[in-house]
């Protein structure tokens, strides 16, 4: 039964979607025209699917997970956490990755970017302090069996969230 994200952590995983549907960029790479149609394109990490159609994503929460920091008054904290993006594309067959290492990349970098720059009267807009990614590579052959023809790429997002007393 799926209900609407309203936590700490469910709130920025349903925020991050959200924009990430409504990048033309995203939009563009997986080949839909709408924004309903790249929804359909994101997936949550752990919910098997066999019906991904690739080029597509994936949203949900890295190894790393959260914190509660002190935040200047007494008793008062401010959650952080970080969530994570995954970009997965199709490999040309017998291709060395090096050679896709660019054309991946360039795809990649401009939905980063357009995340970066969204306009903050987005209403669901993930709002995120800063990212970072650990480079291309294939995906984990024990994490995802039946994947080893697709090249992948995941950005970590950090945020902070409301305080919390």
């Amino acid at each position: 039964m799926a209900t609407n994200p309203t936590g700490m952590i469910s709130l920025p995983l349903g925020n991050l979607r959200t924009s990430l549907a409504n990048c033309s960029t995203f939009r563009l790479w997986t080949g839909v025209a709408t924004v309903e149609q790249a929804l359909a394109r994101i997936y949550f990490f752990g919910v098997p699917s066999t019906d991904k159609t690739r080029p597509y994503a994936m949203v949900g929460l890295p190894k790393i997970g959260t914190s509660k920091d002190g935040a200047g008054q007494p008793d008062t904290h401010s959650s952080s956490a970080q969530v994570a993006l995954r970009f997965v594309a199709t490999r040309t067959p017998a291709s060395d990755l090096a050679d896709e290492i660019f054309p991946f990349t360039n795809k990649v970098g401009a939905i980063w970017a357009e995340l970066c720059e969204m306009d903050a009267e987005l209403d669901g807009r993930f709002d995120f302090g800063s990212s970072e990614s650990d480079g291309v590579h294939t995906p984990d052959k024990d994490e995802f069996p039946g994947e080893q023809d697709c090249i992948e790429m995941v950005i970590t997002f950090s945020y902070i969230g409301s305080p919390v007393s």
